[in-house]
């Protein structure tokens, strides 16, 4: 479900992702496109399999959390992680800590070009 386009309208900013598989990973590519002037903002993921579970990791591996697929609730009291929940229509990335959620992306899914 994961693999494709997505497009979320945040504001006046549209925001991007994109996620398809590169070798033994899934890579994706986060951008955010600010209304009026000014040059976008990029950030690049990585989802890869290691010895302690799924993990995503910035493109230069300078962070990285555990891979949680499901959407977390009140009961939750997690260890940071990176939640990624994706079905035919919708696109959910957030990193999960105990101080609450960043949602990076929800959007819906787009054609690419």
């Amino acid at each position: 479900m994961l693999r494709g386009c997505w497009i979320e309208r945040r504001g006046a900013d549209t925001l991007t992702m994109r996620w398809f598989p590169d070798g033994a990973f899934w890579r994706g590519e986060w951008i955010r496109y600010p209304a009026g002037a000014g040059a976008p903002e990029t950030a690049r993921y990585r989802i890869a399999e290691t010895p302690a579970g799924w993990q995503v990791c910035g493109a230069r591996e300078d962070r990285c959390w555990p891979l949680d697929v499901t959407l977390p609730t009140l009961a939750d009291d997690p260890p940071e992680r990176m939640t990624v929940w994706a079905s035919e229509t919708a696109l959910h990335v957030e990193i999960n800590a105990r101080d609450g959620a960043d949602v990076v992306f929800r959007g819906a899914r787009d054609g690419c070009d």
